[in-house]
């Protein structure tokens, strides 16, 4: 189980980062992405990609990577090591995504969720995302229809929980 400092600290992602990033990556999801993605991703300019790190070693512990083409965003990756899961890190990426994108001139900031994944689905509609639409059969291994969410970049809304 992975021990968390009291507050990880949140920095821009690294090459040096990509072996920590891939296991967390495979432990996340079905289908992960391939190292040639983030890597890809780190010489981008319109990527932002954000790791979280923890302890005296500086480990991450999570990570995130948001698209910003002109006023819209697009929440493209965030996961967060299974030890460190359940202790606010993901709420806390998605609202650096969130923030960042504005940052960057987006309005609008989108995501895609698997429909079985219900911890993902109530975290962003917390945080003020709205289900838009569903594709259908987008995520194979095992097919499953993705929930496209979407919501602004401004401030934080009244109802958004913390």
């Amino acid at each position: 189980m992975t021990k968390l400092a009291p507050r990880p600290v949140l920095r821009d992602m690294a090459a040096a980062d990509l072996r920590a990033v891939m296991t967390i990556e495979r432990s996340a999801f079905d289908e992960p992405w391939p190292e040639s993605a983030f890597s890809g991703l780190l010489a981008r300019g319109d990527a932002l990609h954000t790791v979280a790190t923890a302890g005296k070693t500086g480990c991450v512990v999570g990570y995130s990577v948001t698209l910003v083409q002109g006023r819209l965003a697009q929440l493209a990756n965030l996961a967060v090591a299974e030890g460190a899961r359940r202790r606010g890190l993901g709420r806390r990426l998605a609202r650096e995504a969130v923030a960042a994108s504005a940052l960057r001139g987006a309005r609008r900031i989108f995501l895609e969720v698997r429909e079985g994944n219900v911890p993902a689905l109530t975290l962003y509609e917390e945080l003020g995302f709205e289900a838009l639409s569903v594709r259908p059969d987008y995520y194979s291994n095992p097919s499953e229809d993705a929930i496209v969410l979407a919501r602004t970049t401004g401030p934080p809304r009244p109802h958004e929980s913390s």
